[in-house]
């Protein structure tokens, strides 16, 4: 192991990587190496019970929250591409709402609530992201607003040496996880000049996450029980059965279980949504202090369940070498505090943009950006229309854009809608109750403007 492990320092020397980045790797690699189960078994957990409701915490906790709110900040993890969607650009800036940025949006909020915002960035994104947010946000006088996440090699699975990719050498390159940020806000220093500046909480979410909003009654209810870690979870429906889930653990601790965790044998528990009732939003509050705490005992190495994600080097091309990407969870550390828990939170704190259906039903008439610049419900009483937007025509914002030139229709009366095949919907259509739309045709149709549509609508 130490020998084949030489290539991968020397690969991450020269690439300038931080040496306590290069040792957490080499941990991983040798847990890799080893042959040790990176599972946790449906046998070793139970089900987790008796959780608070922010509804509660809520009510409780208004008015102590407005002594805290100064001593909170804002992370966003800002590293993702919108490459799923046809963009090469930080997702983050690709239009939400209105026109209107989800980087901005959020940049927006945070100047209202009077709070400091930071953006976990990778190196794709950075660039970008730091421009736009000069141009919305007055520069910080003693905190940076960005970090940059780590690197790390690729495995190639035959033989555990680094992986080669001559016609692209990025793709050699993988985030290990967002796990990594407990990693990257030590060697940014961020962490020190946070705690430095009276900054004891850290609220941090995905950027495509626009449910994901400042809640100030949160530090406030972590600071009278003393809770280091506080995990937002909500509860699982059919679509989050390959989402990660809660439960506790041997040592009676709150433990998170990836898809990538659970053993093939267990696959109907993981799946289970009344058995593994809560899974994990991504969101997360954090004391600093007890974070660097813990860091400071274990040479600034938070102890996290390796995550072994089997990929190829080229996620693009399935027929590329297949390779291990080895990351780690940031939610995962909830087991590695006293004292953590989790919080039950509405659906609508979890809204995260993976896909242009996903985008479509944000900008449709569901949502509205009000006065204060929250993306909330216009019928709170309604349940959620489904949309599924065929990705062959659909997959990309372009494409998308295309087919819907004057906008996403009005879905307030519509509980689902699918567009199956090549079709152009024009303006005004109305849709009611469940539509599909098929086009049967190899060639594009347009459905004229004005038309209701209710039911099975083929061209």
């Amino acid at each position: 192991m130490e020998d084949k492990f030489n290539y991968f320092r020397q690969k991450m020397e020269k690439e300038n990587i931080p040496s306590l980045v290069i040792d957490i790797f080499k941990k991983h690699y040798q847990k890799l190496t080893s042959g040790i189960s990176t599972y946790i078994s449906d046998k070793d957990i139970k089900p987790i019970e008796n959780l608070p409701h922010l509804t509660n915490i809520l009510e409780d906790y208004s008015e102590k929250a407005k002594k805290i709110n100064k001593k909170t900040v804002i992370i966003k993890l800002n590293g993702g591409l919108g490459t799923g969607m046809g963009m090469e650009c930080a997702k983050s800036l690709i239009k939400a709402k209105n026109d209107i940025s989800f980087l901005e949006i959020i940049a927006r909020q945070s100047m209202k609530n009077n709070q400091k915002l930071i953006l976990m960035e990778s190196f794709a994104t950075y660039n970008d992201s730091k421009k736009t947010l000069e141009s919305i946000m007055p520069k910080e006088k003693d905190i940076a607003r960005h970090f940059i996440q780590n690197k790390v090699p690729k495995v190639q699975q035959q033989d555990l040496m680094p992986a080669v990719f001559p016609q692209n050498s990025n793709l050699e390159w993988c985030p290990p996880g967002h796990g990594d940020i407990y990693t990257s806000l030590v060697i940014s220093g961020i962490l020190d000049s946070l705690i430095k500046n009276d900054i004891e909480y850290a609220f941090i979410s995905n950027a495509d996450n626009l449910g994901a909003i400042m809640e100030k009654a949160i530090p406030a209810y972590m600071s009278e029980n003393q809770i280091p870690f506080l995990m937002e979870v909500a509860e699982r429906e059919l679509e989050d059965r390959k989402g990660g889930h809660i439960a506790v653990g041997k040592n009676s601790k709150i433990i998170l279980r990836e898809l990538a965790q659970c053993p093939d044998k267990d696959l109907n528990h993981f799946q289970n949504i009344r058995k593994h009732c809560y899974f994990n939003t991504n969101s997360i509050w954090i004391n600093l202090k007890s974070l660097a705490k813990k860091l400071k005992r274990n040479n600034n190495f938070l102890e996290l369940p390796l995550i072994i994600n089997k990929k190829t080097v080229d996620p693009r091309d399935s027929n590329s070498t297949p390779v291990y990407q080895l990351e780690t969870a940031m939610g995962c550390a909830i087991s590695s505090f006293e004292n953590a828990s989790a919080v039950i939170v509405p659906r609508d704190r979890f809204r995260p943009v993976k896909t242009t259906s996903d985008l479509a039903l944000l900008r449709s008439d569901v949502y509205r950006l009000n006065k204060n610049d929250i993306i909330e419900r216009t019928d709170k009483n309604k349940k959620l229309p489904f949309v599924l937007l065929d990705p062959k025509y659909y997959k990309n914002i372009d494409d998308m854009e295309k087919r819907f030139p004057n906008g996403i229709p009005s879905l307030k009366n519509c509980s689902s809608l699918k567009v199956l095949g090549d079709v152009i919907i024009s303006d005004k259509v109305e849709l009611f109750g469940d539509v599909s739309i098929e086009n049967k045709t190899d060639k594009q149709v347009t459905i004229p403007a004005g038309i209701k549509i209710t039911g099975e609508y083929i061209c």
